[in-house]
């Protein structure tokens, strides 16, 4: 599939979406009715905008109802926030959840701290403030990090989470005659017998799955997250908490804070079901359009192969396909001291070929920088079978605080062909994956960087230009580019329409150029190895306005010095080929879907751009989009920015357009709104076929006060049927 446009304004991006209703009730302000006790409703709140204001003083709010939640469901969470930034407005805002009988899972129910399985020595009676323990050596270093609640008939299975046996709150660890006595501020609420199991837990508040001592700005700003399944254990912010049936929203506030909330959204997204085909893309609801990013298609795709030594070293951000977790952050991050220069962070359902040539088992080594503290783990999943791995504990910190690599899980490989996929949700950062042999020799050290090795693969592109006339007065043209990189590149011309073609170096005079037959021009790519990948750039004509034709070069050099036209070409068809917003023709990279169904695309992710005349359209940072890049597009310029994108089901598609105006006034506005009277269409090609924005309604089918006030819309194209 190809989708081109062509606009004379801001323009940021584009996507296809579907989403479902707000779970949250009166989560919009426009209902007048506060979706949490003891929020103030306010017609004309900051910046003029209905919202509800949160009372000042440190509180917690809760919502009424409970939320029946889908345990193995996705949902995207989100808050449209302000504030008047005269105070400290950190504000935390989650979910409350609760099991089936709708009995609060606490924080301290849930969040063990690793390696602190411990026993007791003695009998703990009822109401003991005293208990001896073995094996508890390190419930010291662990009290100190927040280990301050004991768990009682803790399972190592984890079996027993949400565990609510728990002992408040440790005051004090001393030594015994080589036991742990352990001094509480709160008796035990039952006896429990000698030999019974426990371990550390933290004590913690509710799930803070949007914001946790988040700084509010003082103009509206929409926060966003994700939450995907359940975990296993643990107190992920992006997954629900074992046992988890239902969430009430949770808002607190500190002391002096004056918050003020436009709208409280909880929104599951719906799935394509197997076998079935969507029968309609609706966009999610994207206040801020700060928080829209790419799935991308790894390129070129290639497979990860055995090195020498029989390790397997795999560049994160290099997958054949993924699709980003969430939707407020990028998903491949640049970075100097990463391999490849780059890294990978949420990333859902990352895929890897890998091919295996000496088949045994291998250790998994993981090149990894935590964000913050905190219990990190991924899922893995080799051809189909999914495994948990644990990559870091609060306690590691200090380590994971830089790139460090280190060992987690195993893998059995046989020969042939395999399929790794990484799921890497929870924002820790990932720069290479290493499998090694089992009883190799060396493994990877310190934060040294890894060279990946590939399986050769063939690959081509080709690129087609066409529709230059000679004109009266250019009797000549040179014809120039630059070839990069390995593999072979070739440069034809034709001009009886794409029958005969003859291939041109750079710097040739284009024979037989007095005619007014259209000149063709075909750019053809062909590798047979993809680690030799050829690139072309600056692709263009020079035409010599003279009236004889030069029949050398020296000649015709000295004639262009002061009559030279330069028209740098437009491809008007591609396959497998791709124009880079630097200028560089190389090959595809086709955009793919989210597990949704949706595609979202940057304008930098375009795969074709070319800017005529350059000197009225370039791309610049946008503070509007927090200083994202966007696309300046004057007036009467012919652009070309295209997106190659693939389906994997037919379906029924609406694309959707963000963009603002620069200098509006209400006659452009006016004129925007009724596209059947424009001069020039603001519109759109897909697929070979011509559309315009459509217009939602009669009359100001899009609002007047964004596009008047500068302000990002999401204009929707026309709904299409798509084949896969």
């Amino acid at each position: 599939m190809k989708l081109s446009t062509s606009f004379f304004l801001l323009f940021f991006g584009i996507c296809w979406c579907q989403a479902g209703e707000n779970l949250i009730k009166n989560g919009d302000a426009a209902a007048g009715v506060p979706p949490v006790p003891g929020l103030e409703y306010l017609a004309a709140g900051p910046h003029g905008s209905r919202c509800f204001a949160v009372p000042k003083g440190k509180k917690m709010y809760m919502g009424r109802e409970f939320i029946e939640i889908d345990p193995d469901g996705e949902y995207e969470y989100s808050a449209e926030l302000c504030s008047s930034g005269k105070s400290d407005n950190h504000t935390d805002i989650g979910l409350a959840l609760y099991d089936s009988k709708k009995q609060l899972i606490a924080h301290s129910s849930m969040a063990y701290v690793p390696g602190s399985e411990a026993v007791t020595a003695a009998p703990v009676a009822k109401g003991a403030r005293t208990m001896l323990l073995k094996n508890a050596d390190e419930w010291e270093t662990f009290r100190k990090r927040g280990g301050r609640i004991i768990a009682m008939n803790a399972q190592t299975d984890f079996s027993d989470l949400p565990n609510r046996n728990l002992c408040y709150f440790i005051t004090k660890i001393s030594k015994k005659d080589g036991l742990a006595e352990v001094q509480l501020s709160l008796g035990s609420s039952k006896a429990y017998p000698e030999g019974t199991p426990v371990r550390l837990h933290r004590d913690g508040g509710y799930q803070w799955s949007l914001l946790e001592f988040q700084q509010v700005p003082k103009v509206w700003k929409t926060f966003t997250s994700r939450i995907s399944g359940t975990a296993v254990r643990g107190v992920p912010r992006n997954q629900f908490w074992k046992t988890a049936r239902y969430a009430r929203p949770v808002i607190v506030t500190r002391k002096d804070s004056d918050l003020f909330i436009r709208k409280i959204s909880l929104v599951k997204l719906e799935k394509i079901p197997e076998g079935k085909v969507k029968t309609e893309a609706r966009l999610i609801p994207v206040p801020d359009a700060s928080i829209i990013t790419t799935p991308v298609a790894a390129w070129p795709k290639r497979k990860f192969a055995q090195k020498a030594d029989g390790s397997i070293v795999i560049e994160a951000e290099n997958p054949w396909m993924f699709a980003p977790s969430r939707l407020n952050v990028s998903a491949v991050c640049l970075e100097p001291g990463c391999g490849g220069g780059r890294y990978l962070q949420h990333s859902k359902n990352a895929v890897y070929p890998l091919t295996v040539t000496r088949p045994g088992t291998f250790l998994v080594y993981y090149r990894q920088r935590m964000p913050f503290s905190g219990e990190w783990n991924h899922s893995v999943i080799l051809d189909g079978k999914v495994s948990r791995v644990t990559d870091c504990y609060p306690s590691e910190f200090d380590r994971f605080s830089q790139w460090a690599w280190h060992q987690a899980g195993k893998l059995e490989l046989s020969a042939g062909d395999h399929v790794l996929s990484m799921d890497f949700q929870g924002g820790s950062m990932l720069d290479q994956i290493a499998i090694i042999p089992e009883n190799a020799a060396a493994v990877p050290k310190k934060d040294e960087l890894l060279e990946p090795e590939f399986v050769a693969a063939g690959l081509k592109g080709e690129a087609l230009y066409t529709g230059y006339l000679a004109g009266p007065g250019r009797s000549a043209a040179v014809l120039s580019y630059q070839v990069k990189g390995e593999g072979k590149v070739t440069v034809s011309v034709s001009f009886d329409g794409g029958k005969n073609w003859k291939v041109q170096p750079s710097g040739s005079i284009l024979p037989d150029f007095r005619n007014d037959t259209p000149v063709q021009f075909k750019v053809g790519m062909d590798s047979p190895d993809s680690r030799k990948i050829p690139l072309i750039e600056n692709l263009k004509v020079d035409y010599l306005i003279s009236t004889e034709l030069p029949s050398e070069k020296s000649r015709l050099d000295r004639n262009m010095t002061a009559s030279r036209e330069t028209v740098r070409l437009i491809p008007v068809k591609w396959t497998g080929a791709r124009w880079r917003p630097d200028g560089i023709l190389a090959f595809s990279c086709p955009l793919t879907q989210n597990t949704d169904g949706s595609i979202y695309a940057r304008i930098t992710d375009a795969d074709n751009m070319v800017l005529s005349p350059a000197e009225r359209s370039w791309l610049e940072k946008d503070s509007q989009l927090s200083d994202a890049t966007v696309l300046y597009q004057g007036r009467l310029n012919c652009n070309l920015i295209a997106f190659d994108f693939k389906l994997k089901q037919a379906g029924r598609f609406r694309p959707y357009f963000l963009m603002r105006f620069t200098l509006p006034t209400p006659d452009i506005i006016m004129e925007f709104n009724r596209p059947e009277r424009l001069a020039v269409k603001y519109g759109y090609n897909l697929d070979r076929k011509e559309e315009s924005i459509d217009n939602v309604g009669s009359g100001f089918g899009y609002p007047y006060g964004p596009m008047y006030n500068r302000k990002y819309y999401w204009f929707p194209g026309n709904p299409r049927e798509l084949t896969a």
